[in-house]
């Protein structure tokens, strides 16, 4: 009689383990997860030019529309001088000849001339200005420099990479979870995200998941993001995205 109560605990046991051991395998998933910042950008030379002076350093933070770089612009503004100077005299010459037209002694033709002339000398004036607010780096938000390539002094190409920036205030984590959770994998689901560097968790939220499955990982990615602003997790950061 022993024997068999055994044998029926140990069958007992045996099934409830069986019915259980589902549940913890998806009670919780931990998945590597890494830190990234929404803003983040390699600032390039859009002119040839000689660096004039780099306003920011490695490391350094910034506001937006701080002049992070800027570039000699005399040609640029000598270009644009000389544009002005002919719209000045292209707006005169119009002007005499709209009076002339009063007179019925202009030609629609040189009415139509003189207009189409005062619009070319603007459209010059505004190229010649967007030329030289080129020589001038502007940040376009608030954050920090991560790496520089040039120096005061130098001359730089069109499309040489300068600066690359990062803004550490919005932060996004990333991670790779399993085609079988799919179904558990929605905008809005909330995660802990634990991260290495500091050895602390965070409340983090679902965004987005990119509608597509490798075919050889059988993985999906999905995008989260931090529900609160947090100093110091930096871009770059990793660990693990729990989710319940």
């Amino acid at each position: 009689m022993t024997i068999s109560v055994r044998r029926v605990n140990s069958w007992i046991i045996s099934v409830s383990t069986f019915f259980l051991l589902p549940t913890c395998v998806y009670s919780q998933e931990s998945l590597t997860a890494i830190v990234k910042a929404s803003n983040t950008a390699v600032l390039s030379a859009q002119i040839d030019g000689l660096i004039e002076n780099v306003h920011v350093q490695e490391g350094q933070s910034f506001s937006a529309n701080d002049v992070l770089l800027t570039l000699d612009c005399s040609v640029q503004k000598t270009a644009l001088k000389k544009s002005k100077a002919q719209l000045s005299f292209v707006s005169k010459e119009h002007e005499t000849v709209k009076q002339l037209a009063e007179l019925n002694s202009a030609s629609q033709l040189q009415i139509a001339q003189s207009k189409a002339e005062l619009s070319k000398a603007r459209s010059d004036v505004d190229a010649a200005a967007h030329q030289v607010s080129l020589c001038t780096v502007i940040a376009p938000y608030d954050g920090n420099v991560i790496q520089t390539w040039v120096n005061a002094h130098e001359n730089v190409q069109a499309k040489s990479k300068m600066l690359e920036i990062v803004d550490n205030r919005e932060l996004a984590t990333e991670f790779l979870a399993p085609s079988y959770m799919l179904s558990r994998l929605q905008s809005g689901v909330t995660f802990d995200l634990n991260i290495t560097e500091t050895n602390k968790s965070y409340p983090a939220v679902i965004d987005r998941i990119i509608p597509r499955v490798d075919a050889v990982s059988q993985t999906v990615k999905v995008i989260g993001r931090l529900t609160s602003t947090y100093p110091e997790l930096w871009s770059g950061m990793s660990g693990v995205a729990v989710l319940k």
